[in-house]
């Protein structure tokens, strides 16, 4: 790791012992946490071709993110229920990321979280159609890019512990969810990208954007989710295998995390996750739960 990036995840990893805020859920104190200040830099998105597991959709190439923060763990339930006012998971668990969410459901979170805490809202919403105002410093969803970036942390290997990857770094093949921060955190400080939910991204699924600099494909009927699951075999969860579903469709081993525009005042920026909500979250869908759509070969 070079030594900007190892500032500022030391700085937010700092914060966590002195800005963290506390409140009370429930007759219990529940703390928050600080989002991770993410150096941004040029990588290689994608895999090689002689990486084990390989999809054709990932096609190697350069690309350059810009710094940007980033949620340490995956949205959890105590979490989504303070903002949303409900837990739509299907196993349930204060500690345990929320699933059997839409994309949309990520969506509306992302600016209801932004509302709570004073900040302009991400995404503007017009029925189906939702556009991202790219200058908001309000609550997102990290790109496909910034995804694998921030997974990636320094790595080029198939996983960010290198080309092997075992059940106690990740938990992959499994039978449930686990709490977020059940195993160690990659190099930049974030926990659980390989394993226990699939995450939803802001990209529509298809050919990689053409852009180099902060790469983001319109989000379409179809949207990436990135890094595997519960129920997955361990090429699944790659740092570079892509998955898709339908924006509309819930699914009990999907979740999601957020993310931010970096500015100056951006190190110890912690998510507001605690006052009390009456709303409830608005349905974008009426559709079954599904399971996950495996990726395209």
């Amino acid at each position: 790791m070079n030594s900007l990036k190892q500032i500022a995840v030391f700085l937010c990893i700092a914060s966590m012992g002195i800005g963290a805020q506390e409140y009370e859920e429930k007759g219990e104190i529940v703390k928050e946490y600080p989002l991770v200040s993410i150096k941004g830099g040029a990588f290689r998105m994608g895999s090689p071709k002689t990486e084990r597991g390989r999809h054709r959709d990932e096609e190697s190439r350069r690309v350059i993110v810009n710094d940007f923060l980033l949620s340490p763990h995956e949205v959890t339930q105590t979490e989504y229920e303070n903002v949303m006012g409900i837990n739509p998971s299907h196993t349930k668990g204060k500690r345990l990321p929320v699933e059997t969410v839409s994309w949309f459901n990520a969506i509306e979170f992302c600016n209801r979280l932004s509302e709570k805490e004073d900040l302009e809202p991400a995404y503007i919403i017009r029925g189906k159609r939702v556009l991202w105002d790219k200058g908001s410093e309000g609550y997102r969803l990290p790109t496909e890019a910034e995804w694998e970036f921030a997974c990636r942390a320094d790595t080029t290997s198939a996983y960010n512990v290198g080309d092997v990857i075992t059940t106690d770094q990740a938990n992959y093949y499994g039978r449930k969810t686990l709490p977020v921060e059940s195993f160690p955190a990659n190099d930049f400080g974030i926990f659980d990208m390989h394993g226990n939910v699939w995450e939803w991204c802001w990209d529509g699924y298809g050919s990689y954007s053409r852009e180099v600099n902060n790469p983001a494909a319109e989000p379409d009927s179809v949207c990436v989710v990135r890094g595997g699951s519960f129920r997955s075999i361990a090429i699944d969860s790659r740092s570079a295998n892509r998955g898709s579903s339908t924006a509309v469709y819930r699914s009990w081993d999907t979740g999601f995390r957020v993310a931010r525009n970096f500015n100056d005042d951006s190190e110890n920026t912690v998510g507001n996750f605690s006052d009390d909500s009456n709303n409830t979250a608005e349905d974008f869908g009426d559709e079954d739960i599904v399971e996950q759509q495996d990726p395209v070969d």
